[in-house]
């Protein structure tokens, strides 16, 4: 469950999240696939940790993913809910 709130505005919400990860490691890196479930709405994400930017950024490319959107989860919800 997220409560969100937005700055300057009197709105709040109370959403329902079902998250479920799958963990990898990938070399000296290690990356997370994640399906969030938001009421009707799924949302597939990929998170990628390792120890200097630049191998992430590598991993990203590797796996096609360097145009992606990088948003947080809780500025995608503020987006959507408000």
């Amino acid at each position: 469950m997220a409560l969100l709130y937005r700055s300057g505005q009197h709105a709040l919400a109370t959403i329902v999240v079902d998250k479920r990860r799958t963990l990898f490691d990938l070399g000296n890196s290690e990356a997370e696939f994640c399906e969030l479930e938001i009421g009707e709405e799924r949302l597939h994400t990929v998170a990628i940790e390792a120890p200097e930017a630049d191998a992430a950024k590598q991993v990203l490319r590797d796996l096609g993913l360097e145009a992606a959107e990088n948003e947080s989860y809780a500025a995608f919800l503020q987006r959507r809910l408000f």
